[in-house]
């Protein structure tokens, strides 16, 4: 019996809870449609020569400029590059022994879980740089205000 509820919790966090993330992402993404399409047909009923396409170039433009998003990338790249940065460290110093751990376990996971951190780091770092000169050109337009 205990095997059958110990399986439940690893079957709940790997198959359960990454569908509902997706339902609910799904499911936001959709009601926010379904919201804008409301308004603007509030919009075009209460006044018949409005330009419909200025009031959704006025939603999307609530959407992540292009420089955001490579800030976005930035900023999660610095975080993974530094906390698997201190991870590796922290292997390292528990594996000669400078470092006492009250954990319980190996340090070969410190030092596992850093460079994988580490590497998801530099890739954002690299994919922010590849992209600030790829799209330079873009988001000057974007902040000149052409489309």
């Amino acid at each position: 019996m205990y095997g059958f509820f110990g399986a439940l919790i690893p079957l709940g966090v790997c198959v359960v809870l990454p569908v509902l993330i997706v339902w609910l992402v799904t499911r936001a993404k959709i009601n926010k449609d379904k919201a804008n399409k409301e308004i603007v047909l509030a919009a075009i009923e209460k006044n018949s020569d409005l330009d419909v396409e200025k009031i959704m170039n006025a939603m999307a433009s609530k959407q992540k400029k292009i420089k955001e998003k490579l800030l976005d990338k930035l900023q999660g790249g610095l975080v993974c590059t530094c906390l698997g940065l201190a991870m590796v460290v922290v292997g390292v110093l528990e594996s000669y022994g400078v470092l006492k751990s009250h954990l319980t376990g190996s340090f070969g996971g410190s030092i596992y879980g850093g460079a994988i951190l580490f590497t998801i780091g530099i890739a954002l770092l690299a994919s922010f740089f590849i992209g600030k000169k790829m799209l330079a050109k873009e988001i000057e337009d974007e902040e000149n205000g052409r489309d």
